[in-house]
């Protein structure tokens, strides 16, 4: 086969794939409210690999030696007033093209959940497909929030007693204490750590 056809039908592969996505997004699929069974054995076809300085774990699924689906879990201590939860954080879910709409992509959140519980994690967040998810119980929980400043705001601010400089981790144990006082008493911030700090 050339290589023009090749691409060819990679591409129309591409398009079908997002047209399916599309009308995924549109479609409004209720939570599931089947009662769980969280407390199985994850699948033996299903890998896991942590990692401790990240305080993570990728779950892959591995269909005939070869990793067809994956997702990250991140472990969080989440605020919910003035009590912590140990809470994951799915992240990185992503099916290569030619292993899509073949439930792979179920199989690994559903052993996720399983493998979630195993480990202690009180609940589990993602943001994703609305449509998709839901079919695991997932739900909308916090409105999307963005915080911005026109630069002439920023330029007046200067001129009242502020100044900005450039990050440095030597400004981090100051940071954490605005960021946690800040948010103290309220409902779904992440206790940030030192060690997992990204600015």
């Amino acid at each position: 086969m050339s290589r023009r056809r090749r691409e060819s039908r990679r591409g129309n592969r591409e398009q079908e794939v997002q047209r399916k996505i599309t009308r995924i997004n549109k479609q409004y699929v209720a939570p599931s409210i089947d009662r769980e069974d969280l407390c199985r054995e994850p699948d033996r076809d299903i890998g896991f690999s942590k990692n401790p300085a990240k305080d993570s774990c990728k779950i892959r699924l591995f269909v005939n030696g070869e990793s067809v689906s994956q997702l990250s879990v991140m472990k969080f201590v989440q605020q919910i007033g003035n009590e912590t939860l140990l809470m994951g954080g799915i992240g990185g879910v992503s099916t290569p093209l030619e292993h899509r709409f073949k439930g792979y992509s179920r199989t690994v959140i559903q052993n996720a959940l399983y493998w979630m519980r195993k480990q202690g994690y009180d609940t589990a967040m993602l943001f994703g497909i609305r449509s998709f998810y839901t079919r695991f119980g997932f739900v909308p929980a916090f409105p999307d929030i963005r915080f911005t400043m026109l630069v002439r705001d920023a330029e007046a601010a200067m001129g009242r007693g502020f100044r900005f400089v450039p990050y440095a981790n030597k400004h981090l144990d100051q940071i954490l204490r605005m960021y946690h006082t800040t948010n103290s008493g309220l409902t779904g911030p992440i206790r940030r750590r030192k060690r997992t700090w990204r600015p």
